[in-house]
């Protein structure tokens, strides 16, 4: 019956969902529960039910499923489908943390460590956060290896250390989704920028911020107009600045472009 979750082309999640509801009392494993919530979370038939969704993921959790130990705490964190409760949730992960494999374990840490570095539902623990950041890290997280280069970037519960946060960061571009991914290419591009830890190189960091641009980071594209603007590590180019300022000019809710775009007119 799991076939029917498999692949886009041979998805019928109706039929799915009705032969998960036939097994799923006398399902072991809470798999068949799981997949139900799963269904009703993403809306694959008909819209979607996060109330739902939690209900079965409770029902999963109560006959030992790993996984949806790790999906009921995101929605407890997240307020999905449930009142938010980052103690249930926090008890949730610590669950399974370390007798899950590391699919599993390794974003349950990495949201372990949101809760420590935020104090979600208690105080802030920097070094817990880290540890927990590390060891997710260490389990090929993606998530966990991008807050981790964040805490080498910015010394939250270590020491900073730029050569290790770019490292990451590097390996982090190379597999991580667009969003996370033009966050990892405009932090080097910082790096290379502001010469921390490395030569200032204004030619290599705009490099990166057309990478973290063409990746849909708008203040990579900021940074880049800046840069054309001033001739800063590409040759100066004021039509070019000014038709990346209109492009972003939208979507920017801080009013920086406009202050930019005056600016520029203002020089005319």
């Amino acid at each position: 019956m799991f076939c029917y979750t498999r692949s886009i082309e041979e998805k019928d999640y109706n039929r799915s969902l009705t032969l998960f509801k036939l097994v799923a009392d006398n399902d072991p494993t809470g798999e068949s529960y799981k997949f139900m919530g799963d269904i009703y979370r993403d809306g694959n038939v008909g819209k979607a039910d996060p109330r739902r969704a939690v209900k079965f993921y409770k029902l999963s959790v109560e006959k030992g499923n790993i996984e949806a130990h790790l999906r009921l705490a995101l929605c407890y964190q997240n307020n999905i489908g449930v009142k938010q409760n980052y103690e249930e949730a926090l008890k949730l992960l610590n669950a399974i943390a370390d007798r899950a494999s590391d699919r599993i374990s390794g974003p349950a840490y990495a949201a372990m460590g949101d809760y420590y570095k935020e104090g979600f539902g208690g105080e802030v623990d920097q070094d817990r956060a880290f540890d927990c950041y590390e060891i997710s890290a260490e389990k090929g997280n993606v998530k966990g290896k991008f807050r981790l280069a964040h805490c080498y970037f910015d010394g939250t519960g270590t020491v900073i250390d730029y050569t290790k946060s770019r490292t990451l960061f590097e390996e982090i571009a190379q597999i991580a989704e667009d969003e996370i991914s033009g966050v990892a290419y405009f932090s080097i591009a910082r790096i290379y920028d502001e010469g921390l830890e490395v030569k200032k190189n204004p030619t290599t960091a705009f490099e990166y911020l057309k990478l973290s641009a063409e990746k849909g980071c708008l203040e990579a594209k900021y940074q880049m107009a800046k840069f054309y603007l001033n001739g800063h590590g590409v040759i100066s180019d004021r039509a070019e600045a000014i038709r990346i300022l209109t492009e972003i000019k939208p979507s920017d809710e801080s009013g920086m472009v406009s202050e930019l775009l005056d600016h520029i007119a203002a020089q005319e």
